[in-house]
């Protein structure tokens, strides 16, 4: 009891204080828990979408959804975010596994394999600006 106790506060504390994202504003609870999300999309039927932008008039152009994440509305930051630089961006692997297809590019978590690359290579001619045109 007294150990569940102590998870939860330390859960508590380092999303809100120690978490690399807490620094970012926005609501608390959405800071704490996926329930804000969850009402707004499950409970409240798709509002979710509606309800970021309007805590982006509140909060500005970078918000903090929830405990993993941040929403950003600013064009002029999609660059910097999206760039083709060497670091590689990892994918959560709860968030891979969705779509309930394994092996597939949508359910690749990291960019290290062989295999994802050359999925992505014959993939990458549908999604060129020639053909997109």
């Amino acid at each position: 009891m007294v150990f569940t106790t102590l998870c939860i506060i330390y859960g508590i504390v380092y999303r809100l204080y120690l978490s690399p994202i807490a620094s970012f504003p926005g609501p608390k609870l959405a800071a704490l828990t996926f329930g804000y999300e969850f009402y707004y999309d499950i409970i409240n039927r798709d509002q979710y979408i509606w309800k970021i932008k309007e805590l982006h008039e509140i909060y500005g152009p970078i918000l903090r959804a929830n405990p993993y994440e941040l929403r950003i509305s600013d064009s002029e930051f999609h660059d910097k975010l999206y760039s083709n630089d060497k670091q590689a961006k990892k994918r959560w692997e709860w968030q891979a596994k969705q779509f309930g297809v394994p092996g597939s590019i949508f359910a690749n978590v990291g960019h290290e394999t062989i295999e994802t690359h050359r999925l992505r290579e014959v993939l990458s001619q549908f999604f060129s600006m020639q053909r997109a045109r």
